[in-house]
């Protein structure tokens, strides 16, 4: 999974097309966590993921590995 490296609070990850970046955006928002798929700014085949607490940031990890199977 490629990624644009930030200075933010986010990182942003780079997929092969923009099915599979809505598919796992999608797949977080079913497991209560919102992502932001980028269309809107012009980067369909991208995420954003913004980095939280680290409880959070521990639940998205747990999550990560069973969605990325599904995309």
């Amino acid at each position: 999974l490629l990624y644009i490296p930030s200075s933010a609070n986010f990182i942003t990850l780079i997929f092969d097309n923009q099915k599979q970046a809505k598919l796992f955006s999608d797949e977080f928002l079913k497991n209560g966590i919102i992502l932001r798929h980028l269309n809107s700014f012009g980067l369909s085949e991208c995420v954003r993921v913004t980095i939280g607490s680290k409880a959070e940031m521990d639940i998205f990890i747990d999550k990560l590995e069973s969605i990325l199977e599904c995309v």
